[in-house]
């Protein structure tokens, strides 16, 4: 059975590992997906590299981004808004999972 903690969360969502299996989950508005952690890792790389390359651009424009996920078929189109409150959540919970990961490190030792 999962046990879920709180990796991080915003007005748009949250991330949340099950200490039991070491999925993720990441609940985006109305979307929900299971990660492992090298899916995860990828996931939160595709998006930060979207924003750095393409925030700038979408502001001017007012235009949506589209990318694909790892799951077939399925496409995500953000806004601007939308685009940089999934950056932040992912950024902050990346960093959240590298600081637990040191903690628990650091415990074992």
């Amino acid at each position: 059975m999962c046990n879920f903690k709180i990796i991080n969360s915003n007005s748009f969502g949250c991330v949340v590992v099950c200490s039991g299996c070491d999925h993720l989950n990441l609940g985006f508005g109305n979307l929900l997906v299971a990660y492992n952690a090298k899916e995860f890792s990828r996931f939160v790389n595709k998006v930060q590299n979207t924003y750095d390359n393409n925030y700038a651009e979408m502001l001017l424009s007012g235009d949506k981004i589209y990318f694909k996920t790892e799951c077939e078929n399925m496409v995500i189109a953000l806004n601007t808004d939308e685009l940089k409150s999934l950056y932040e959540l992912l950024t902050e919970a990346a960093l959240m999972l590298q600081v637990n990961y040191l903690l628990y490190e650091n415990n074992k030792n």
